[in-house]
């Protein structure tokens, strides 16, 4: 084989220019990634920018209806609450008219209270200047008989002197036409002592007397104690059955006298000051003591 013999190559006389170079190469190359062109039917910068717009515009009236529908309901709340309100200043006003009618009402009453009043303080004041006229006419002591049994009463003259002494008064004796007994009242203006300081203390003192051979001994009484008030009525009874007082023990005071007794049987405490319009109690410096008695268990 010669020498100057050439080998296969692709080398050939037209691929001397590098253009054909170039475009033969090009051939063997893979071929570049191309994008394709979007398809028709992909919607455009300005309809995408429309079909926004009209989201937004959906979702406003969305929102608008909303905002209505809360309005509509803060209204119509609103309503209920301004109805409610009127009913309340109704009630209330009502309220205040009943008040007002009640309090002209206890207005009337008291103007009726307070004329009624003065009318008893003027028939007080009445009974008061005859009771005082009455007591100056009026034994020291009195008695008389009642149903089944015996009334005594005591004038106690000038209370105050005796009061601020609080000396031992004893009464007139009464002599029981009833029963038999002769007693007297026994009393110590301020007390008998120091736990009865401020209070009155009574008693009964049973006496000798013309009846004792035909009365009842020990004595069988039930005796009580009262104060004949400015009015005549009876204020601070007290009784003492004398029967309960002996059944477990011989009670002194109540057996037959011999004179020298001078044992009375009462109530330490029978009237606290205190507790006590003085002038209701005392006409023309004079206290009166009324004595009841009758027997203790039907004869």
């Amino acid at each position: 084989m010669s020498s100057d013999r050439q080998s296969p190559s692709l080398w050939n006389s037209s691929w001397k220019s590098p253009r054909a170079l170039t475009d033969k190469l090009a051939a063997y190359l893979p071929q570049p990634f191309v994008l394709s062109a979007p398809p028709s039917d992909a919607p455009t910068p300005a309809q995408e920018q429309s079909k926004q717009l009209e989201d937004s515009e959906v979702q406003v009236v969305e929102h608008n209806k909303k905002t209505d529908n809360f309005s509509s309901e803060f209204e119509r709340r609103l309503a209920q609450q301004q109805e409610l309100a009127q009913l309340q200043q109704k009630a209330i006003e009502e309220l205040e008219r009943e008040i007002q009618q009640q309090e002209e009402t206890i207005t009337f009453q008291k103007e009726i209270t307070n004329h009624l009043l003065m009318q008893q303080r003027a028939i007080v004041d009445r009974l008061r200047r005859q009771r005082t006229l009455s007591l100056l006419v009026l034994p020291t002591q009195s008695q008389y008989i009642d149903g089944d049994g015996e009334t005594f009463v005591w004038m106690l003259n000038d209370f105050e002197a005796k009061r601020s002494r609080n000396a031992e008064l004893f009464s007139p004796e009464f002599y029981s036409t009833k029963f038999s007994y002769t007693f007297r009242l026994k009393v110590r203006m301020n007390g008998s002592g120091s736990t009865n300081e401020g209070c009155m203390s009574c008693g009964v003192n049973f006496r000798p007397g013309q009846g004792d051979d035909s009365a009842k001994w020990p004595v069988d009484l039930v005796y009580t104690l009262s104060i004949i008030d400015c009015l005549g009525g009876l204020v601070e009874s007290a009784s003492i059955d004398t029967l309960k007082q002996t059944e477990d023990t011989v009670e002194v005071a109540f057996q037959r006298p011999d004179g020298n007794n001078e044992l009375s049987r009462g109530w330490g405490n029978f009237i606290t000051w205190a507790e006590h319009n003085l002038s209701d109690l005392i006409v023309n410096d004079t206290m009166q003591l009324q004595l009841h008695m009758h027997r203790s268990r039907p004869q």
